[in-house]
């Protein structure tokens, strides 16, 4: 199930965004919280933009 959503994330990233970092794939792949990982699938389907989902994403990896 982690994988998969991990799965999501990305593709919608890249669908949105073009290509990810591999920054950003890494910091996705090592996240274990399926709250949290429903929260960035929320926020890779709204951000304005790659910048701003990375900022986002920052925060939570605190």
């Amino acid at each position: 199930m982690l994988e998969k959503s991990r799965d999501a994330i990305k593709t919608v990233l890249t669908v949105r965004f073009g290509q990810i970092s591999s920054e950003i794939e890494e910091i996705i792949g090592k996240m274990t919280n399926p709250t949290i990982l429903e929260e960035l699938l929320k926020l890779a389907a709204t951000a304005n933009s790659l910048a701003e989902f990375k900022q986002s994403l920052a925060k939570i990896n605190i």
